[in-house]
């Protein structure tokens, strides 16, 4: 009965990949392997473990990849606080009272600071 399920296994295996006769002798080693149940439960373990690993390490990605976006979610709240607070300085009377409040006082001389091209002297280009 062994021998009939070795022979027809060899003979769908050679029907499968449409193989010559040369290459029949590794492909009987295949068929005895898939017959050997020690050789069959060892490959269905290591599969097993190596389907483990993946699984642990997808889950490890997916922790670090919700950890960066709880990350970038405060980085983008404190960005928007940034700019808030920039379109606020730039109002020139909030501005005002921001500079009353720290203790600055209003001057009546003013000083005018001409640029030459752009900031840069004439002399350097």
């Amino acid at each position: 009965m062994a021998v009939k399920l070795k022979t027809r296994r060899l003979e769908s295996l050679l029907r499968i990949f449409s193989v010559r006769q040369f290459r029949a002798k590794h492909l009987r080693k295949i068929a005895g392997v898939l017959t050997n149940p020690y050789a069959t439960w060892t490959t269905i373990t290591l599969l097993a473990l190596a389907l483990v690993g993946l699984r642990i390490h997808i889950v490890g990605l997916q922790y670090y990849l919700g950890s960066s976006s709880a990350t970038e979610h405060k980085l983008m709240e404190r960005e928007r606080d940034a700019r808030i607070e920039l379109t606020e300085m730039k109002d020139p009377k909030k501005l005002l009272l921001k500079a009353q409040e720290l203790g600055f006082e209003r001057t009546n001389k003013v000083i005018h600071i001409p640029l030459r091209d752009n900031g840069y002297r004439k002399g350097l280009r």
